[in-house]
């Protein structure tokens, strides 16, 4: 049965409990495919550092990456809170090093007294680190904060087009989020394995749907793609993630039209949305 999810309040207050902070892990919201950065996470120490998609890490605190898998580097990169590191990049023929202080991973809490801009990029992060639940209680309480304000407005905006319609149980989380990993690390096969387990336990979950489609689009089994994107649609019509998808999709099938169509709806539906925007740029949509 389908199951709103009501707002939990908890008493945790992340940002005051230094004597803790060696316990949580840093965070600097880089995503990586071996050793090239493939994704910077909003509201983070890499998106404000001028890193960029697509560079190559080398170096790290100036040891080489070389020969290092993918969890190797992902584990150097977090490493501890508050601790700055060094990071060597290859850019084209350019070699760039920059340093970034690692912020306490927000992963799986929600502190009380932060403000409504606070909530409204903590939800972000809480979001893409692959907690929907926690994302949505900061999105309501920015609501909460800012009803009638830019913030509020734009946490409705963020609720309604970028998260999950449904309470995710933690078990669903957790299958989902170990499907990433593989997928993340090349071992497709065990992805799609791992996300069909999910989808057979949590149909409603969009998550697991929307990274399984990406698969299936990369392997040119297109119709099983659409049929898993209109799922979610049907469900979850303004669910940006799903348009974007779809839009690649369809470019992958030579539909440039309706690429551009899609793309042009996701970034409609949430402006704010990164990944919308390097859509439409990549396909040249005016």
């Amino acid at each position: 049965m389908k199951r709103r999810h009501s707002l939990i309040m908890t008493a945790l207050l992340l940002l005051a409990l230094p004597a803790a902070a060696h316990e949580m892990s840093g965070y600097l919201g880089i995503e990586v495919v071996g050793n090239e950065i493939v994704y910077l996470r909003n509201y983070t120490p890499a998106e404000r550092s001028g890193l960029k998609t697509g560079d190559v890490i080398i170096a790290i605190d100036g040891q080489s990456v070389e020969g290092m898998g993918r969890d190797v580097i992902s584990a150097k990169l977090e490493g501890a809170p508050w601790e700055k590191v060094k990071i060597k990049v290859r850019r084209g023929k350019e070699i760039i090093e920059v340093e970034l202080t690692r912020e306490a991973s927000p992963a799986g809490f929600v502190p009380t007294g932060l403000s409504a801009g606070q909530y409204f990029s903590l939800g972000i992060k809480q979001r893409e680190l692959g907690y929907p639940n926690e994302a949505r209680d900061c999105m309501n309480k920015a609501i909460e904060l800012d009803k009638n304000g830019t913030v509020g407005k734009r946490a409705e905006r963020y609720l309604r087009t970028e998260i999950p319609l449904y309470f995710v149980p933690e078990h669903a989380q957790t299958l989902n989020n170990l499907a990433w990993n593989l997928s993340r690390s090349d071992r497709d096969e065990e992805a799609e394995k791992a996300f069909r387990n999910c989808i057979e336990q949590y149909p409603d979950f969009e998550w697991p749907r929307n990274n399984l489609a990406g698969i299936l689009r990369c392997s040119k089994r297109y119709a099983e793609a659409q049929q898993q994107l209109d799922y979610i649609l049907n469900m979850h019509s303004d669910y940006v993630s799903s348009w974007i998808e779809l839009a690649n999709l369809n470019e992958a099938q030579g539909k440039i039209k309706e690429a551009k169509a899609c793309a042009r709806h996701a970034l409609q539906l949430d402006p704010e949305s990164k990944s919308a925007r390097e859509t439409c740029q990549r396909l040249q949509v005016p």
